[in-house]
């Protein structure tokens, strides 16, 4: 029995040690991860692929790319379609499943395009908005009122008409451009 003190010591230590190799091993592959999702991440948003949802939720307003909000964004604003920012909208349960299925599928954090990164990133440790002019990113990108944003285009009154001042948003491309107005360059 004098021996298995020696014994129990030396096994104490190789679990251990192996728990903290397992702990530095899982970071390295979470940070290999995390660096690799960014690394191959695909430039703006991509456009609207589903037609049911741009032309239900397009004919009221510009059809946001699902990439501009997280997942649990859109849970509550598809549960909460009885009181739609002031406006009841109505659609039949298989419309209605369909777009959810959409919008989840392709929202910030599970669809690995640049901007919905950096939507996330931005966030991170604030709660989830639900509308994409309250994310931090998306505050941080339009400082100034829409109207001084829009360079005095006519019309501009709302940060809602994102194709107002980006041209190419309906493809999922968001540049910027001089003085904070949309134009060449960003993504």
């Amino acid at each position: 029995m004098k021996g298995s003190g020696g014994l129990t010591l030396w096994l104490l230590v190789a679990v251990l040690g192996t728990g903290a190799g397992t702990a530095q091993a899982a970071r390295e592959r979470e940070s290999w991860l995390t660096l690799d999702w960014f690394s191959w991440t695909t430039p703006g948003l991509g456009e609207v692929d589903s037609g049911l949802y741009r032309q239900a939720c397009g004919h009221c307003h510009f059809a946001y790319q699902p990439g501009l909000l997280p997942a649990h964004s859109w849970e509550r604003i598809m549960g909460g379609l009885n009181e739609h920012f002031g406006k009841r909208v109505e659609l039949e349960g298989g419309d209605l499943n369909r777009i959810r299925n959409f919008l989840l599928n392709s929202a910030a954090g599970r669809a690995n395009y640049g901007i919905s990164n950096r939507f996330m990133q931005a966030q991170k440790g604030y709660a989830f908005p639900l509308r994409i002019t309250e994310m931090r990113y998306f505050v941080e990108k339009h400082p100034q009122p829409p109207e001084k944003m829009a360079g005095g285009k006519a019309g501009v009154t709302s940060f809602t008409e994102c194709d107002a001042c980006h041209q190419d948003a309906q493809k999922g491309i968001y540049r910027e451009g001089p003085a904070g107005r949309a134009g060449p360059g960003g993504e």
